[in-house]
C-alpha cells in the first residue's frame, strides 16, 4: 500500500492521472499494529515457559526433600497428585493471562475482536498440558540443580518454533512440521485467531483439540512417571 501511495503521488505531482487506482481492504485486523499480532503470541508463550519451569522446579524440589515420597505414601494417588496440580496451574494460568491481558489493554491499547475466554480456555489448557511436561521433565532430574538443564529444551522449541514472535509461514518450509509438535502453537493461533481476527468456537477447535490431545497424553506420562518413580 505504501508503495502505491508513493507512486500515485509522484504521478499526481508530474500531472499524470493514474489509469487504475489500486485500493486493499484488509480481511481482519482493521488498524492493527505489530504489537496486536504480538501480544496474543506472549501470553501463551509466558504462560508456557512459568508453568512448565514452575512445575519442574516445584517437584524436583518437592522428590529431594522427601515431601513427594510422603504425599505418595498417603492414600493419595497419582493421579489425584497430577489432577491437583493440572486444576492449580490451570487457574494460575489464566489468571496471569487475564493481568497480562488487562495490562495489554490499557497500556498498549490492543485489539480484542473477539470472545476473550476462548483465549483463556486455549492458554488454560496450555497451562495443563505444560504442568504434566513439567511433572514429566522432573523424573529425570534429581536435584534443582539438574533441573535448569532442561531449560534450553523448554525455551527453545517454543521460542523458534510457535510462531509466537513470527507467523508460521515464515518459518522455513522444511522446519515448519515441528512447529505442530510443540504444544505452544496451538495455543498461540487460537488465541490469535480469536483475539485479531474475532474467530468462534467452531473455527479454533482444531487447536483446541490438539491441546486436548496434548494434555492427555502428557498427563497419562505424568501419572506414569510418578508410578515410575514410586517403585
Amino acid at each position: 500500500k505504501t508503495v502505491s501511495d508513493a507512486i500515485t503521488d509522484t504521478m499526481s505531482e508530474e500531472g499524470v492521472n493514474p489509469a487504475l487506482k489500486i485500493t486493499s481492504e484488509p480481511i481482519y485486523g482493521q488498524d492493527a499494529e505489530f504489537i496486536d499480532f504480538f501480544v496474543p503470541g506472549i501470553l501463551a508463550f509466558v504462560v508456557y515457559l512459568l508453568t512448565t519451569i514452575l512445575t519442574l522446579i516445584t517437584f524436583v524440589g518437592e522428590r529431594a526433600n522427601g515431601t513427594l515420597e510422603r504425599v505418595l505414601a498417603s492414600p493419595v494417588t497419582e493421579g489425584e497428585v497430577v489432577t491437583g496440580y493440572a486444576i492449580t496451574f490451570g487457574t494460575l494460568g489464566i489468571l496471569q493471562v487475564a493481568l497480562l491481558l488487562v495490562i495489554a489493554i490499557l497500556v498498549f491499547n490492543i485489539i480484542v475482536v473477539g470472545n476473550v475466554l476462548l483465549a483463556f480456555l486455549a492458554v488454560a489448557i496450555l497451562a495443563v498440558t505444560c504442568q504434566a511436561l513439567g511433572i514429566l521433565l522432573s523424573s529425570l532430574a534429581k536435584r534443582p540443580e539438574q533441573a535448569i538443564q532442561f531449560f534450553p529444551f523448554v525455551v527453545l522449541p517454543a521460542f523458534l518454533l510457535s510462531g509466537v514472535f513470527w507467523p508460521l509461514q515464515a518459518i522455513p518450509a522444511w522446519l515448519r512440521p515441528f512447529s505442530y509438535l510443540v504444544p505452544p502453537t496451538y495455543a498461540v493461533e487460537a488465541c490469535r485467531a480469536v483475539m485479531l481476527k474475532g474467530w468462534g468456537l467452531e473455527k479454533i477447535w482444531p487447536d483446541l483439540a490438539a491441546l486436548v490431545i496434548f494434555a492427555i497424553l502428557f498427563l497419562g506420562l505424568a501419572v506414569w512417571s510418578l508410578k515410575r518413580g514410586k517403585k
